[in-house]
């Protein structure tokens, strides 16, 4: 898969990445969470992720092997990551 850079020659992706970087440290000091959890890094990066993209994408999460079932992912009032319609 392509980045920015591939489609704008030129594209400094530097700053996004460091955006993204901010956003997850940001999401992972105001929840508590710890840096060595990979599911609470995980959560951080879609956190991330709907910051700064907001309603221009969709995330859906599903387990390995799973061909339906997919929970579309989403934050709260308090800008924690839930599913968005659990079940």
């Amino acid at each position: 898969m392509q980045d920015a850079g591939y489609f704008a020659p030129g594209f400094d992706r530097r700053p996004v990445n460091k955006l993204f970087r901010d956003n997850v440290d940001k999401y992972l000091k105001r929840n508590n969470l710890d840096i060595t959890n990979k599911s609470h890094v995980q959560e951080a990066g879609i956190s991330a992720l709907l910051t700064m993209y907001g309603d221009m994408i969709n995330i859906n999460q599903h387990n390995v092997g799973e061909s339906s079932g997919a929970k579309h992912l989403n934050r709260d009032t308090k800008k924690k990551v839930m599913l968005d319609n659990p079940c």
